[in-house]
Formats: structure tokens, sequence, C-alpha cells
């Protein structure tokens, strides 16, 4: 599994006609800082987002990280996406999510911010157990709230 969604990774990214650049004001968890907002991509956008990481460790083996997750904005305020992490040392990750899981995902966005109010949202996010040494299905749901200031 961990082989096909390499591939698909790459088939993706190689037919992709042109690339345009979206939503630059958008935090994504994990890019690059661990916060994310509470607004989904538009309604009929594809976006496919990849990024690279390097952990240095005391002890054990460096190693590097490359996430990839494909957004789909299936209606106004609805995102659903589908993604996964490689690294090159996949017996190395702690945790319950694994290196090569596959993740479903869907973020929903409640109300614009408005002066007054924060934008609210939540995302529900399935990891399936595809990847190295990996077990069971973990469900993980948040709540989101965003509000600008300045």
């Amino acid at each position: 599994m961990y082989r096909l969604s390499l591939f698909l990774s790459l088939v993706l990214m190689g037919i992709a006609s042109g690339v345009y650049a979206i939503d630059h004001s958008n935090l994504d968890e994990g890019r690059p800082v661990r916060l994310e907002d509470a607004y989904s991509i538009a309604s009929g956008e594809l976006a496919v987002e990849a990024g690279a990481g390097l952990t240095i460790e005391r002890r054990g083996p460096n190693q590097g990280v490359f996430p990839v997750e494909v957004l789909y904005g299936a209606y106004p305020n609805l995102q659903l996406g589908l993604g996964t992490t490689f690294s090159t040392e996949p017996h190395e990750g702690e945790g319950q999510s694994k290196f090569g899981d596959l993740r479903l995902s869907g973020l929903y966005n409640f109300n614009q911010e408005t002066l007054t109010l924060p934008a609210l949202g939540i995302r529900l996010t399935l990891n399936f157990p595809t990847g190295v040494d990996s077990a069971g299905v973990d469900v993980k749901v948040k709540g989101l709230l965003t509000k600008s200031v300045g």
C-alpha cells in the first residue's frame, strides 16, 4: 500500500496541467505551523499540498518526512481531503498515526468571521491503518475558531 500511495501521489502531481497559487492567507496544520484556521478551500477547487521536513535525532536515525494531501472543495464551506505521510525511516514513527497510513478528512466552515463573531469550523479526520507497523482506525474531531487581529 505504501508504494501504491507513493505512485498515486506522483501521478497526481505529474498530470497537473498548470500550477496556481491558492489561498495564501489560509493556515493548514503542519504547514508551516501547528495552527489551523476554520476556512475551507473554494467549492469545486482541487489542490495538492506537499511538504518536506527533517528530524535530527540525538539517539536514533535522522529521518525525512514528506506529507502529501489532495484537497477538494466538495460544496460551499465543505472541504474533503485524502493524504498520507512518507518517511525515510518508516519504522521509527511514534504515536498512533504511522507513516504510510491513509488519512481521510473533512472540514466544514459554519460561518464567515465578522467584527463580533469568529469563524467557526469543525474537522473530522479518519486515519486508516495502511502504513508500516500500523493497527486500528484512528478518529480525530477538532473544533476550530478563527478571529483576525489588527
